[in-house]
């Protein structure tokens, strides 16, 4: 599993190596291509990842590994970086964008019902589930203002959430 190895001395630090490894390539990708190709292209991506998860697992890589791994756990970026494109290329209505954010959120729940803990699919049912969250509360005052009160305004995640980016 060389791979995917993962240093005990930087595990902390994963989640950022991600980010910063994402918003490093992203905006050169997107200097060289179109919206027409990306869009296409990060829906490829998401539809893979946990066909990605499949061949490392099957090569007998760790689930510490996969769970750590960029090339294995970037479901959410996608969802992110999808919806950013969706919104500035095709400026959805907002009926479409609540139905959208409620398909997303039904199919997360729906993908992670009969799962199990850090299998294949986990990281894409929370992706789907976050992204039709977002959708909903960009679309919806009332659940903006709920889901803005509940994860902006809760001190324990805004400690947490200090701590982390402060590492």
């Amino acid at each position: 599993g060389g791979l995917l190895f993962l240093s005990p001395l930087l595990g902390v630090t994963w989640s950022l190596a991600i980010e910063e490894q994402f918003y490093l390539v992203w905006p050169v990708v997107m200097r060289f291509a179109s919206r027409r190709v990306a869009l296409p292209c990060l829906l490829a991506g998401f539809l893979a990842a946990p066909f990605i998860r499949i061949w490392a697992i099957h090569r007998g890589i760790s689930q510490v590994a996969i769970y750590y791994h960029p090339l294995t756990h970037y479901d959410g970026l996608i969802c992110g970086a999808f919806v950013a494109l969706w919104l500035r290329s095709a400026r959805p209505m907002r009926k479409t964008l609540l139905l959208a954010g409620i398909a997303l959120l039904l199919s997360g729940l729906t993908l992670d019902v009969g799962i199990q803990p850090l299998s294949v699919l986990e990281f894409t049912a929370v992706a789907l589930f976050s992204t039709g969250l977002l959708l909903v509360a960009l679309v919806s005052e009332n659940a903006g203002r709920l889901l803005h009160r509940i994860f902006c305004m809760n001190k324990t995640l805004a400690f947490f959430g200090f701590i982390s980016c402060g590492l």
